[in-house]
């Protein structure tokens, strides 16, 4: 067992690990989410990145009709721990990703060239999917998070960013939703009297 598990840690792993929850405890996350949103609205233009916000919101459509078709009665935390990871994934690094770095190697792109700029589209729409302005800090954090989902699939495989993805959302799970009852419950105290 400890065969089949190692392969996936290795250091490339350990550092997105390490380097996303410095992003997530807002020790360098100040800094790079308006960096992050100044750089795209500086370097790609606005109707590619609604370019890259529609093939987001048509991915995030696919994946929420499969859901309700397939897993309609399945509970909401299974739904965002389980099977968002498998497919978000499948839809942004299998798919997008993969068809992106084929469209740019068409071209007469390299193969470094473009995987990095597969990898890093498919992280914008990734963004775009949880949060549609590029200045705010959640899109740094996906962004973030989907450039090391890439990076995963790209150089391990598939099952890796899987995996990394549930662990994300496995832990939010259990950090946010304390934090929504609380604001839901003071709002829903503050409406009621």
């Amino acid at each position: 067992m400890i065969n089949v598990i190692r392969p996936i840690f290795t250091p490339l792993v350990l550092d997105a690990l390490v380097f996303k929850e410095l992003i997530t405890r807002r020790i360098i996350c100040d800094q790079i989410n308006k960096s992050i949103g100044t750089c795209l609205n500086r370097l790609i233009p606005r109707k590619v990145q609604y370019g890259f916000f529609q093939v987001a919101t048509f991915a995030t459509t696919a994946i929420n009709k499969i859901t309700d078709l397939f897993f309609d009665r399945s509970p909401e935390p299974f739904k965002k721990i389980v099977l968002a990871p498998i497919l978000e994934e499948v839809a942004y690094r299998f798919v997008i990703q993969k068809s992106l770095e084929s469209l740019f190697a068409l071209i007469g792109l390299g193969s470094t060239p473009s995987k990095v700029l597969g990898i890093g589209a498919s992280s914008i729409m990734f963004g775009f999917a949880h949060n549609a302005d590029p200045e705010t800090e959640r899109f740094a954090i996906t962004f973030t998070s989907g450039c090391f989902y890439g990076a995963l699939a790209d150089r391990q495989y598939l099952g890796a960013s899987i995996l990394i993805h549930f662990i994300n959302n496995l832990i939010a799970h259990f950090r946010v939703p304390k934090v929504t009852r609380t604001i839901v419950y003071k709002s829903s105290a503050n409406t009621n009297s």
